[in-house]
């Protein structure tokens, strides 16, 4: 998924970081891959289509679109908050860890420090929104 323009840059950091919390695991030693298990694969895109579906992209030709059905695969449908939300961290539940058990077991705590951040920015978020 691509964007172009200012959303192109400011979704790169979010895929990056995603990407990098994929491969770490792999680089220690610790798992020998990932794969995206594709009922959450199908949820993502069936959300995502959805979405596009109601955008203005449905009503040009350009490479955003793919095949007969123009099936639109290029864009975000959605503001780059949101993209950045979803791309924070991986939901480790939608993966299938190969070789990965051990790291498997060390993470479980680490999910609840994740969720208390999560709540903490959305906090923090609303905290300064309320000041201006």
């Amino acid at each position: 998924m691509t964007d172009s323009g200012v959303n192109g840059l400011l979704n790169f950091w979010p895929k990056i970081g995603l990407a990098i919390q994929l491969i770490r695991p792999i680089l220690e030693g610790k798992a020998k891959s990932f794969e995206v298990r594709e009922e959450a694969s199908d949820k993502y895109n069936t959300w995502l289509q959805n979405r596009l579906s109601r955008s203005v992209w449905t009503e040009c030709n350009s490479y955003y679109q793919q095949g007969e059905q123009k099936k639109i695969v290029a864009t975000f449908p959605g503001p780059v908050g949101l993209f950045w939300w979803l791309t924070l961290w991986p939901r480790w539940n939608e993966f299938i860890g190969v070789g990965a058990g051990a790291w498997e077991k060390e993470q479980r705590p680490k999910k609840w420090a994740q969720v208390l951040a999560g709540l903490l920015i959305l906090v923090s978020a609303g905290v300064v929104g309320l000041r201006k």
